[in-house]
Formats: structure tokens, C-alpha cells, sequence
């Protein structure tokens, strides 16, 4: 399963990015506007 999550701040960001690898799924947290298309 692939999910993206957008957050209005860094802290709910790492909230969420920390729930979800508590719970498995591997996570990466981009900050800012990626100039690539990240795979």
C-alpha cells in the first residue's frame, strides 16, 4: 500500500510519519517541495 499524507506543519507531520512506523509501514518525511519525483 502506498499512502501520502500532506501536513500544515512539521510536528503533525511527525506525528503521523511516527503512528505509521510504529505500526509497520516503512516512512520516509520529505520537508519542503521535492524538485524530483520521488519512488
Amino acid at each position: 500500500m502506498q499512502l501520502g499524507v500532506i501536513a500544515d506543519d512539521f510536528t503533525g507531520a511527525t506525528d503521523i510519519a511516527s503512528f505509521l512506523v510504529r505500526n509497520g509501514m516503512p516512512t520516509v518525511q520529505l520537508n519542503g517541495v521535492p524538485t524530483a519525483i520521488f519512488r
